[in-house]
């Protein structure tokens, strides 16, 4: 793990320009899918939350019209329904990510890293942790700047039930968001 954090730093380091940090605040969708099957039954579930994301970006230029950030974007969110009860969600993603274009101007961007998220309702759901793949982009909107980013978090980790073995375990989450750029 040292030696992942030494590589990450002295790669940030590399960068000749002074690093510039940028947020912003919005909205987002976290859907959670859960699948599971045992030799004697099957369920599959589809959560969706409606929250709040912070975006944070620590950006270094590239070039003139490229930049390599890492990102965080926590979201919290909760949905009540008085028929089915409530869902909490909240999720942690941490992606290095590359700019197409300014950070602070119009772009697109792709990154990978890694997400935790946790979706639960009446006992259904849980929680995800794994890799993510994101992409967006940051527009003008009426002389402001406004971003769009979807992602996609493949989950790893198991359901452990006592007495139970899954033949199938699968969990993922998919999240679209709509943020305001506060800026630098």
């Amino acid at each position: 793990m040292k030696r992942i954090f030494l590589s990450f730093a002295l790669f940030a380091a590399s960068f000749s320009n002074a690093q510039d940090y940028y947020h912003g605040l919005g909205v987002q969708g976290l859907m959670g899918l859960y699948k599971q099957e045992t030799q004697f039954s099957s369920s599959s579930v589809a959560t969706f939350v409606p929250g709040v994301v912070y975006k944070a970006s620590l950006g270094f230029e590239i070039n003139r019209n490229s930049n390599f950030a890492v990102s965080a974007y926590p979201f919290a969110g909760f949905y009540f329904n008085s028929q089915i009860g409530g869902y909490l969600g909240v999720q942690l993603p941490v992606l290095a990510e590359i700019y197409f274009g300014d950070m602070d101007d119009q772009n697109f961007y792709i990154g990978a890293g890694g997400a935790w998220g946790f979706i639960a309702q009446d006992g259904e759901g849980g929680s995800i942790v794994g890799p993510q793949l994101g992409m967006g982009g940051q527009f003008e909107f009426r002389d402001q700047l406004v971003g769009l980013r979807a992602s996609y978090t493949y989950g790893l980790n198991k359901t452990k039930t006592e007495g139970i073995t899954y033949t199938r375990d699968s969990k993922s989450m998919i999240s679209v968001g709509l943020y305001y750029l506060l800026g630098q």
